[in-house]
């Protein structure tokens, strides 16, 4: 369980990739959740961790949920943490249509 919190510590663990230690910076329930993540596991997020920062609102009959995944160090970090969000956000789309 997590407090959703500015400054509330996070902890997020990857299958075959570690747990990744990350911090709370903004909350506006139920709109958005902005947090900094750790680039390495098992280690707390500096002030110059990468920063993700998601967003929902209303869209047709649903919701269109977007990820910002600002602070990385490279194009090819981006392109792997965009594989990875659309990977996960594929699996939780799928999980709450019942799949």
């Amino acid at each position: 369980a997590y407090t959703l919190s500015e400054g509330a510590p996070m902890r997020l663990e990857w299958e075959g990739h570690g747990i990744y230690l990350g911090r709370v910076e903004r909350v506006a329930a139920p709109s958005e959740l902005a947090f900094r993540l750790a680039r390495e596991p098992d280690t707390e997020p500096g002030a110059d961790a990468p920063r993700v920062r998601v967003t929902v609102r209303a869209s047709g009959t649903g919701s269109l949920v977007t990820v910002e995944h600002t602070g990385l160090a490279s194009a090819d970090e981006a392109a792997m943490e965009r594989l990875g969000w659309e990977g996960g956000l594929t699996t939780l789309a799928e999980r709450l249509r019942g799949q």
